[in-house]
């Protein structure tokens, strides 16, 4: 067992250039000393840190969400979140940041789109194109070199649906929706890709044992141009991993790679995890085993960087570590058959003892990120983790050196990974069932579904999106958090320097359009009075809170909301609601205020996402769908001036106490049906929201923008992905506040030391 010295951890901090906000550093995440294996060349050392977790969308829950940055936008602001919701409502979702994912907004389709499209039901689904059923899984792929969006959705498990934007995801024209590509029944988790400077997409999904089906495009995805694929690509495979296509300046220039688990005596590479190689523009394809990969759980991932090197990853199903495995594009066998030479795995996990769901993120060559669940509690196996044994929190281990097994004098331990909880708080407290759709069956925990995604901004810097389910339905939100600080993953450019945000943090005026489906989002004005640009929140005596939501404007606002007899889709538009929200010790409380139209006093509340709050599907059920936030406790509230200003006894938010953490605390402008008719058709839409924080009840509350500090790695700080207009976004900042050296040094040396089940419904 191997203890970081206090002197070394201080030495880590220096040259990694960190400091870490004063408020909201949870102290439950970490390593478990014990599990520490100084046989592996990963160090637990916060090099990496990230902002703030964003709620992606208050309203829907999600699993398995994706994240893709715009690669044509260099400053990073824009950036897409998708995650299926549920086939059976037909609802898969696509969100859009415009703000450095300061804020996400759903993109949905115009409801005249439905016309003799997708007929009524689209009316509620809130889709981004009308065109085709969906709902199952999500995937999301930009080609690099003209930004077009290639977004898909499958259809229960007999179809797979592809729609193509060439604005930016504001609209998916008709004749390039796509829902007629498989060629069988049993289809499942589809991957998509692009090669730059052409038109040519690629789709490919798998039917269990069979095999995986790839299909093509040459027409940016438009009806009529797609290949039929009658027979698999590859045959037998269990279950398909990533799909990459090599759009890097090196030799293989094109090359598409799959990734996959073999299935028995079908496959010819074998049951463990392969990569299928095609050379020919996916016409066909060569099988290579990853070396001692016999035991990889789903998924397994792929990846290439700027030259077109190739990097796989994978959690092995009898150690539960996360493992990497390269292939030098221009080494050995390599040069001439892409893939088929791989270098011995080294294990990126350390100080965990059960990590699942891998993924991977590459830059230049040799630096990439690898991100997994993770957990100290002792057990065998996910499914064995139990509740109150320190939970699970989404890990990221970054290297700069990830090649190092190829070079002429090889490193011995491998490469050197930098291993970091990406959110400031776990984000599951209960088992992860491994048996897929097979948990509805075995009782296992699968509302996080099969994986989280991070992906780089044109600056080589980390977005990572995941699944949160700390709350009392056991059903999750989906977060994004931007790397604040850290090396990027391009050599040329310096290190993150992300704010950290904070109590009171702005939020730019103009950003309140209403209505934005399809292309009103380009045209539709600002409205004043949905308009939010802070939120504050603080003990106001020991047993109450006081939440503060500014806006623009409160004058006239009841008359200023969308008139009586307006609708969205199916969603009757007949009250705003302003709404705080935030994470507080494994739940989420609310304080509120609903407007509705004509009305001058808002009636304020407060209460708990739990079942009560629950949305279901139209006609009723059992599952929930997401969260209506309706008032279970009354509070005291009042306008002044352009702020509503909510006191909320704390015996109704858990009784939280001075010093107690809040995380994601944000404020939203919703308009929507009363609370009672709300259901999954006609779910109400966010029209603004605030950035998000965490602060610590009693802490200061700031109005000053931080200071600027310097990231990680090389060179000045960047300009970070501000909102737009002025204030509040990601600006050239660092982090907020700043601990000493020595008292963060006795913090990490600390971490060195030391409801009832509910399943996520088959999709």
């Amino acid at each position: 067992m191997k203890r970081l010295p206090l002197a070394l951890v201080g030495a880590t901090l220096v040259a990694a250039g960190l400091s870490i906000p004063a408020e909201a550093a949870d102290k439950s995440l970490g390593v478990d000393p014990a599990a520490i294996d100084s046989n592996v060349n990963t160090v637990p050392d916060h090099t990496v840190g990230f902002t703030p977790a964003t709620v992606t969308d208050e309203l829907l829950f999600g699993g398995e969400p994706g994240l893709n940055f715009d690669p044509k936008d260099t400053s990073g602001k824009r950036s897409y979140a998708d995650w299926p919701v549920s086939s059976r409502q037909n609802i898969g979702v696509l969100f859009r940041s415009e703000d450095g994912g300061l804020s996400y907004q759903k993109r949905y389709a115009d409801p005249a789109d439905v016309v003799g499209t997708g007929g009524p039901a689209c009316l509620g689904r809130q889709t981004p194109y009308c065109f085709s059923g969906g709902g199952g899984d999500t995937d999301v792929n930009i080609n690099p070199s003209n930004g077009v969006i290639y977004y898909g959705s499958q259809e229960a498990l007999a179809n797979q649906a592809v729609g193509t934007s060439f604005d930016k995801g504001d609209t998916f024209p008709s004749d390039h929706v796509f829902a007629g590509t498989a060629t069988t029944v049993g289809v499942d988790r589809q991957w998509i890709g692009s090669l730059r400077g052409t038109k040519t997409e690629y789709l490919s999904y798998h039917v269990p044992a069979i095999g995986e089906f790839v299909h093509v495009s040459t027409d940016e995805g438009k009806i009529g141009s797609w290949s039929l694929e009658p027979l698999p690509s590859i045959q037998g495979v269990t279950q398909s991993g990533s799909m990459v296509v090599d759009n890097s300046t090196g030799i293989h220039h094109g090359t598409v790679y799959i990734g996959y688990l073999g299935f028995p005596l079908l496959n010819q590479a074998g049951t463990g995890f392969n990569v299928g190689v095609s050379t020919d523009g996916a016409q066909t394809f060569v099988s290579h085993p990853v070396p001692h990969s016999d035991n990889a759980r789903n998924f397994t991932v792929v990846n290439v960087d700027s030259k077109g090197n190739l990097y796989a990853t994978w959690v092995d199903s009898g150690t539960q570590k996360t493992y990497l495995s390269t292939a030098k594009a221009d080494a050995g066998k390599n040069k001439t058959a892409p893939g088929s030479q791989w270098s011995d795995p080294v294990i990126v996990s350390n100080g965990l003892h059960v990590t699942i769901f891998s993924n991977l993120a590459a830059g230049d060559p040799g630096r990439i990120a690898i991100g997994y669940y993770g957990t100290t509690a002792k057990a065998a196996t996910p499914d064995d983790v139990a509740k109150g044994k320190g939970g699970w929190s989404p890990y990221v281990a970054l290297s700069t050196n990830a090649l190092c097994q190829w070079d002429a004098h090889p490193c011995t331990k491998g490469p050197r990974f930098h291993q970091t909880p990406i959110s400031h708080h776990i984000n599951q407290d209960d088992n992860i069932c491994t048996s897929g759709t097979a948990c509805a069956a075995t009782g296992g925990n699968r509302n996080l579904l099969d994986y989280f995604d991070l992906n780089i901004d044109p600056q080589g810097h980390l977005g990572v999106v995941w699944t949160d389910t700390t709350n009392a339905t056991g059903m999750g939100f989906v977060k994004v958090a931007r790397q604040a600080t850290g090396p990027s993953l391009f050599a040329k450019f310096g290190g993150a320097a992300q704010s950290m945000r904070y109590n009171g943090y702005a939020d730019p005026s103009g950003d309140a359009r209403y209505p934005f489906y399809g292309a009103k989002a380009r045209t539709s004005p600002s409205n004043p009075v949905l308009d939010l640009r802070g939120t504050t929140i603080r003990m106001k005596d020991a047993n109450t809170i006081e939440v503060t939501m500014k806006l623009t404007s409160s004058s006239s606002i009841g008359s200023r909301i969308p008139q009586a007899g307006s609708t969205d889709g199916l969603t009757p538009i007949q009250q705003a609601k302003y709404l705080t929200r935030w994470d507080y010790a494994g739940h989420v409380y609310y304080a509120g205020a609903n407007v509705a139209q004509g009305e001058t006093a808002p009636a304020y509340f407060s209460g708990e996402v739990n079942t009560d709050s629950g949305v279901l599907a139209a006609g009723g059920g059992t599952t929930y769908y997401g969260t209506k936030y309706n008032p279970q406790h009354t509070a005291n509230g009042r306008i002044s001036g352009n702020s509503v200003i909510i006191d909320v006894p704390t015996s109704t938010l858990g009784n939280p106490a001075k010093g107690a953490s809040l995380y994601s605390v944000g404020s939203y402008a919703i308009l929507g049906p009363n609370d009672q008719a709300v259901v999954l058709n006609t779910i109400p839409v966010t029209v603004d929201s605030t950035p998000t924080f965490d602060t610590v009840l009693g802490s200061k509350v700031t109005s000053a923008q931080p200071p600027v500090q310097a990231g990680s790695g090389s060179g000045t700080p960047r300009s970070g992905s501000g909102g737009s207009g002025s204030g509040g976004g990601l600006a050239t900042t660092g982090l907020s506040t700043t601990v000493t050296l020595l008292g963060f040094g006795l913090i990490v040396l600390a971490l060195a030391v030391g409801r009832r089940r509910r399943t996520r419904p088959l999709l």
